[in-house]
């Protein structure tokens, strides 16, 4: 069965984003609006590629820490997607060696997204 990542509901994390009550600094719409967007190309990434290590850029881990907040939700659309949970290790930030290979592993998924999308990974610039 082919998964439909187009109708992922990511509502729960573009409502945080733009919430009055966010916490961190809250996202314009336009932007937390394609923002969601590339974490759920981050997913299908992962979905195509299982075997790699793929590496979210700062947005997109952003989005993705919103989404493991809601657990009941997120726990329901990884066993959807992947059928089974989609963990999440946070990198050592003391560990060089983790840190190298993080970067290496970032490269990877940039090629990948290119490939998959015909576009570079974006960084989005917030104010």
């Amino acid at each position: 069965m082919e998964v439909s990542f187009a109708e992922l509901s990511l509502r729960c994390v573009s409502d945080k984003l733009t919430s009055h009550y966010y916490e961190l600094p809250r996202w314009p719409e336009a932007l937390a609006k394609h923002c969601v967007e590339l974490y759920r190309r981050f997913l299908w990434l992962h979905h195509q590629y299982p075997q790699e290590k793929l590496v979210p850029t700062r947005d997109i881990d952003e989005c993705w820490h919103i989404h493991i907040l809601n657990t009941k939700q997120y726990a329901q659309d990884c066993e959807t997607l992947f059928g089974h949970y989609f963990h999440h290790q946070p990198a050592d930030p003391a560990n060089e060696a983790e840190i190298e290979q993080l970067q290496q592993q970032f490269e990877r998924t940039q090629q990948l997204y290119l490939k998959a999308f015909g576009e570079e990974l974006t960084v989005l610039q917030r104010q």
